[in-house]
């Protein structure tokens, strides 16, 4: 077993007086194997004191490390740093070189071009851990809570910290946060090449805000004018009266004069009256077939005999 301490963001003394003393309390000299620093230590009793608590110390330079008080250390922090320990090949980076800071992409690439396994950095102030392409990336926070511009003002830092427990391709770690004043743990366990999986519940989330009220709908447009009333129907006409019965036909007195016939056409025939219904016919056979010219029907009439049914009749020659 190879018990790692991560942490980093210090700024003893310009933006906190001290490491938390319940944070002290945790972290007994020969327990550790080794220790990972993001950068901003601010000063070198700080240094010193992580130095007895692990023989092995690795230590990058933060933004802030420039302008402070290690006077001949600063020179010689790295910006980067790759450190093997136990099966894991672990890099360290502040992470103020990475634009945008904390973007999952910018440290995937700082990751790959160190070849590690997992990537520790710092700069957010704001504990975070993650599985991204299967390696692991780790972000302490700050020890010391300190302010960072990163937060904003109306955010404050958590003072946090982290411990590596590291056997073989398993690696357990344990996230330390000072909440309220009372130290609360977190346990989550990685498989080198697998996705990170988190054991404990992470503290309770904020309760959700308000839904905002729902965006008010449209006003209508207001009403076109109404198109004008029709007219009133105008009253009906009166119905027509019913008409009156006709008046009857005059009745002719006087015969009309006689006709007299066309010298170019014959007179009408006398209307006769109707012969009876003759009684229905048995089938006529007809006529044999004759090669001999047919004679025409004979021209003399017979007085007695009535004329065909339909046929004109003949008139009396004058």
């Amino acid at each position: 077993m190879v018990l790692v301490l991560v942490l980093g963001d210090l700024h003893i003394p310009h933006r906190a007086p001290k490491l938390p003393d319940k944070f002290k309390a945790l972290l007994v000299p020969g327990k550790i194997s080794c220790i990972l620093c993001t950068g901003n230590i601010a000063d070198k009793p700080t240094l010193d004191y992580l130095r007895t608590l692990a023989s092995e110390v690795h230590c990058v330079r933060g933004d802030f490390d420039d302008a402070v008080s290690l006077l001949g250390v600063a020179d010689s922090l790295p910006e980067t740093k790759l450190v093997t320990v136990g099966d894991f090949k672990v890099g360290v980076v502040h992470g103020h070189q990475l634009v945008p800071w904390g973007d999952a992409e910018s440290l995937g690439a700082m990751q790959r071009q160190l070849d590690a396994d997992v990537l520790i950095s710092g700069h957010t102030h704001r504990f975070a851990t993650y599985e991204y392409e299967g390696k692991l990336f780790i972000n302490p926070g700050s020890a010391t809570g300190a302010f960072t511009p990163t937060l904003g003002l109306a955010e404050t830092a958590t003072p946090s910290f982290v411990l590596m427990d590291l056997q073989g391709a398993q690696a357990v770690i344990y996230v330390y946060e000072l909440v309220g004043g009372e130290v609360k743990v977190k346990k989550i366990e990685h498989t080198r090449g697998a996705p990170a999986a988190v054991v404990a519940a992470p503290p309770p989330a904020p309760p959700p805000a308000a839904p905002l009220p729902a965006a008010p709908p449209p006003a209508d447009p207001p009403p076109a004018d109404p198109p004008p009333a029709d007219p009133p129907p105008a009253d009906p006409p009166p119905a027509d009266p019913p008409p009156a019965d006709p008046p009857p036909a005059p009745v002719s007195t006087t015969e009309p004069p006689p006709t007299e016939p066309s010298p170019t056409e014959p007179p009408a025939p006398a209307e006769e009256p109707a012969p009876p219904a003759a009684a229905p016919l048995a089938a006529i056979p007809p006529p044999e077939a004759s090669s001999a010219e047919l004679a025409p029907p004979s021209t003399q009439a017979d007085d007695d005999a009535p004329p065909a049914e339909g046929a004109p009749a003949v008139p009396e020659s004058s």
